[in-house]
């Protein structure tokens, strides 16, 4: 669609997010007469359509809408148009963290689809992926971004009027810095908490917040701190004697504080430690009073942002809110787009457990809303299948609106696809009678890397008709990769190989030992001369489709972990049908993999979940804990 703009120069960003919505610029266009005011607004006049917006981002937001109106010849705007966000700030969190760096042009391109969207703010997590001069065992060999690298990010997001904010730890979540023997010794506490009250510490702290600020033009900076578990029992411990952990942690913030306000940032922090020191059991959410002598010691200035994945009732969001907000009246909110349960994103998780929470901050009048993409154990899902869940929480906040219908032609707008594959993705962790009641069910994740013979979630699966129903996704996303452009094409091609590598090994444990317990030789023959090669074949089909998506969004640096996992399945199945062969020609007199009883793993303590980490899922041996 073609437009006659009236109105500011457009930042060549904005012009590169205009030309992916499909429009364009020309005299012989509809006139487009555009001025910075008041919040969005879209209305017909006599001479084309009037623009008014608060910034760039609402700005982009209101050619994406343009572009939606006027998506069919002929077409015009309907109605008038006015958007008050519900929230001052909207913002978005990657993981760049976990395996997986996403090239800078990613970076670039998600940041256009943000701007299309209405966000206003951004944040790279970055654990070890930044630079840190001084430190060459800071992200060694992790694929990283240099200053250069960020300081182009930051200048395009500007351009689009998003804010990039730092997003680093200051205390805990380290572990791949503090693995070094070199860091060890000089700063790790225990597990992947840095050793606080030290000046070789303080010296580090010192050097990022200095890099930062080469880095970022933002005058914010967030701090981490959340889930330093065993804070003060390591060598803090030995060093100093026991002391209470909140105190240790108060000490450490003021000084950490102090560090970025020196720098020119204000600093905000994940909540949850508060809690947990505070918790019986270091529970976040089951604390209901936080000691004035608490409140009193946060630093002056600190933003605290109240994160909370997992719960869909409204009343208890509210609650939790009201408690943060006596610590902090500006607390921020951030949700989670459950990204990380497996290769897909289950966009049902997410909405499920977000519109409580937006409902809530909304009637709450919390000013920054945030949507975390998490990486855990190996950042396995690709940050294209996030998108839908980025476009959920911008048009709750734009509009208020919940309806899957209008959020499916805004994605397409913003997207430039089909919002009914992302909606589907969800099937893959729950597939057949899992059920939609059934929250962090992952089945594509574990079924993916369970072992044949060992079958430690085999139980958990009989009789569930998983099988069936990824035949059905396998079809289904062939369709949806044949119909779309890049990058969804690549990706809805991974997500067909990978229903169809479980179309048959999701219940190839089950099928071995129910031949195996029959006595049925000539299908044990059948599974080790056929049907294994053929869970091989389609895994490492599997393997390569997958390599190509993340080759394509990110750096190369992780997926050496996954080439590890697939590697060690195809191993495994290898190892099975020489087992299987081995009984059969009369090598061995039983399988014993196949001899003891097996039991339900996911709801063995009374309530239904997933197997999150691959170690868990491919052996009962502690030995199984990497890659």
């Amino acid at each position: 669609m073609v437009f006659n703009w009236n109105g500011p120069a457009l930042p060549a960003a904005v012009l590169e997010t205009a030309r992916d919505l499909g429009v364009e610029f020309s005299e012989n266009g509809i006139r487009v007469s555009a001025h910075e005011g008041g919040p969005l607004s879209l209305r017909r006049t006599a001479e084309g359509i009037e623009l008014e917006y608060q910034n760039i981002p609402q700005l982009c937001r209101a050619l994406g809408i343009l572009a939606e109106e006027f998506g069919q010849e002929g077409s015009e705007l309907a109605n008038d148009i006015r958007e008050v966000p519900a929230f001052e700030r909207l913002g978005a969190m990657l993981d760049v963290s976990r395996n997986a760096v996403p090239r800078p042009e990613t970076v670039l391109s998600l940041l256009r689809r943000l701007a299309a969207m209405g966000y206003t703010q951004f944040m790279l997590y970055t654990e070890d992926t930044y630079p840190v001069p001084g430190e060459p065992w800071f992200g060694y060999m992790r694929g990283g971004y240099t200053r250069e690298d960020l300081r182009a990010i930051d200048r395009y997001a500007a351009e689009l009027g998003i804010e990039l904010i730092p997003c680093v730890q200051t205390l805990a979540h380290l572990e791949r810095f503090l693995h070094w023997p070199a860091a060890k010794e000089k700063y790790l506490d225990c597990n992947d908490v840095l050793l606080t009250d030290s000046p070789e510490t303080d010296a580090l702290l010192e050097k990022i917040f200095a890099s930062l600020r080469e880095c970022f033009s933002s005058g914010k900076v967030h701090i981490g701190m959340d889930e330093a578990m065993g804070l003060g029992l390591g060598k803090h411990l030995a060093q100093h004697g026991f002391e209470e952990p909140s105190a240790i942690m108060l000490r450490h913030l003021a000084k950490v504080c102090e560090m970025a306000k020196k720098q020119g940032f204000a600093p905000m922090m994940w909540s949850d430690m508060f809690f947990r020191l505070l918790s019986p059991d270091g529970n976040y959410y089951n604390v209901t009073e936080i000691p004035e002598e608490v409140k009193h010691a946060l630093p002056e200035g600190l933003q605290l942002v109240y994160w909370d994945y997992y719960h869909d009732d409204e009343e208890f969001c509210r609650s939790r809110m009201d408690i943060h907000r006596k610590m902090d009246p500006e607390t921020a909110f951030a949700g989670g787009a459950w990204n990380w349960l497996s290769p897909v994103t289950d966009y049902k998780l997410c909405r499920k457990n977000s519109l409580a929470s937006l409902r809530a901050c909304k009637k709450a009048g919390t000013r920054d809303m945030w949507l975390t993409l998490w990486g855990d154990d190996g950042a396995e899902a690709s940050v294209n299948s996030t998108l839908l869940t980025l476009q959920l929480y911008a048009e709750f906040c734009y509009t208020g609106s919940e309806d899957e219908d209008r959020l499916a032609k805004r994605f397409a707008a913003c997207c430039g696809v089909d919002a009914k594959p992302f909606m589907e993705m969800s099937r893959f962790n729950r597939p057949g009678t899992f059920g939609e009641q059934v929250n962090d069910v992952n089945a594509c994740k574990f079924l993916l890397y369970q072992d044949p013979l060992l079958g430690v979630l085999d139980e958990d699966v009989r009789g569930r008709g998983v099988g069936a129903e990824y035949e059905k996704l396998a079809s289904e996303y062939v369709q949806y990769a044949a119909q779309a452009k890049a990058p969804y094409d690549r990706l809805f091609d991974f997500y067909a190989k990978l229903a169809s590598l479980l179309a048959v090994k999701a219940e190839l444990g089950l099928v071995i030992r129910t031949a195996y317990k029959a006595g049925d030789k000539t299908g044990l023959e059948r599974i080790a001369a056929e049907v294994i090669p053929d869970v091989q074949h389609r895994l490492d089909t599997v393997r390569r489709a997958w390599r190509t998506e993340w080759m394509t969004t990110n750096r190369p640096h992780g997926f050496d972990i996954l080439d590890g996992r697939m590697g060690a399945t195809l191993a495994r199945l290898d190892t099975a049908a020489v087992r299987i062969r081995d009984y059969l020609e009369g090598r061995v007199p039983c399988l014993e993999e196949l001899e003891g009883d097996r039991m339900k793993y996911l709801d063995s303590a009374g309530e239904m979940h997933g197997c999150f980490f691959w170690k868990e899922s491919v052996s009962p041996a502690k030995a199984a804990g990497t890659p």
